[in-house]
């Protein structure tokens, strides 16, 4: 099961539904939810902050949770041009990308020992 939610969620800006949309990725259904609107977060066994001000938002998850952090930039709060903002969002989602590779592979790779 996987979900997301913020801090202080806010409507999903039109530049990020755009950008996820070249990635084949259509978001703009999306609702943004805080993490006290994740049902059943005490029966998730990975978080993952995207910004170091999440990490404390982890002491409500009670469990046996692996917090992890992989604080990036957020690409819709940089001013710039129209192609830096696009270069910062390529950057975000090239990150996102390698750490969720790797993540999955540290799962999968669990998997098998078992």
């Amino acid at each position: 099961v996987f979900s997301s939610a913020g801090l202080d969620p806010q409507p999903v800006i039109d530049t990020t539904v755009a950008f996820m949309k070249g990635k084949g990725i259509d978001i703009s259904h999306q609702k943004s939810k805080s993490i006290r609107q994740v049902p059943n977060i005490e029966a998730y066994q990975v978080v993952v902050a995207l910004a170091k001000s999440a990490l404390s938002t982890f002491l409500i998850v009670p469990g046996k949770t692996v917090q992890l952090d992989w604080s990036i930039e957020d690409p819709s709060r940089l001013d710039g041009t129209p192609a830096e903002k696009q270069a910062a969002y390529e950057q975000a989602h090239q990150q996102l990308r390698a750490q969720i590779h790797d993540l999955v592979e540290a799962i999968e790779g669990e998997n098998e020992k078992h």
